[in-house]
Parts: structure tokens; C-alpha cells; sequence
């Protein structure tokens, strides 16, 4: 049984410095496209992965738009203490949608938890004005 304990706590441990976020959804179409932020607020560089797929369970690899501290999707980038990726999706051919996936791992196993904060928006035009909703991540909370 101490084993046991032992050998679970260990374990543990490997996944102590990781986390992972669901992006509900997203879309691109010529009307819309959508933009997220993920904030390491922890005190040491952590790397960052954003993947996001279509609806048909497909890996978008469309280009970003307006990209700081992350070049694309699907890579991983490492973000210092404090700083933040922001990037939108370039509006092109077609007419995509589906949801995403942001994880975050700490890069130094000796420092503190990773702390990373993530949100989207969809901006889209109606009637010529532009307009945005929330795509809430984790729920605003750290992971």
C-alpha cells in the first residue's frame, strides 16, 4: 500500500506542471473570424500549443492574422513570465467552424505551478458595423 501511495504521488507529480483548455468553439467565414489571447501570469516561461479543429474533426491550419509571441497553430511557443500570444484567424476561402484545444507546460519542472490564462472573441459585421462575442476558455480561469 505505501508503494502504492508512493508510486501515485510521483505520478502525480509528472502532470503537477501542465495544463489543458477547451476552446468551445470558433468560426471563419467572410463575415467573421475569431481572435484569443492565452497569458502566462506565473513567475517562469511556459510553452504554449494551440490546436484547433474544423467541424469535421480535421486540424485548421489556416494562417493567422496579426500574430505576437506565436507563429501558428498547432507549435509550440514559449512564453515568457507575464507576457502573452495573441493572434486572429485570417479570413480566406471557405467557410470553417469547430472548437480547439490550448495547453500550457511549464518549462522549468523546479519552479511553481504554471498559471495561464486564455480568452477569445468572434468578431463579426452585420449591416456593415462590427461586433464581437465572448468565447469563454476554461471559464476564465487559470489552468
Amino acid at each position: 500500500m505505501k508503494k502504492f501511495i508512493v508510486a501515485s504521488l510521483s505520478l502525480a507529480s509528472l502532470f503537477a506542471h501542465a495544463g489543458e483548455a477547451i476552446v468551445p468553439y470558433w468560426a471563419v467565414t467572410s463575415s467573421e473570424t475569431p481572435c484569443f489571447s492565452v497569458s502566462n501570469t506565473s513567475s517562469s516561461p511556459v510553452d504554449i500549443k494551440v490546436t484547433l479543429y474544423d467541424a469535421s474533426g480535421n486540424k485548421y491550419t489556416g494562417p493567422l492574422l496579426y500574430p505576437v509571441n506565436i507563429s501558428a497553430l498547432d507549435q509550440s511557443a514559449t512564453l515568457a513570465a507575464r507576457s502573452s500570444a495573441t493572434f486572429c484567424l485570417q479570413q480566406g476561402s471557405g467557410n470553417y467552424s469547430g472548437h480547439g484545444i490550448v495547453q500550457a507546460t511549464n518549462t522549468d519542472p523546479n519552479s511553481s505551478k504554471t498559471f495561464v490564462v486564455a480568452y477569445g472573441r468572434q468578431v463579426y459585421s452585420v449591416s456593415s458595423m462590427r461586433h464581437s462575442a465572448m468565447i469563454p476558455i476554461n471559464g476564465g480561469l487559470a489552468f
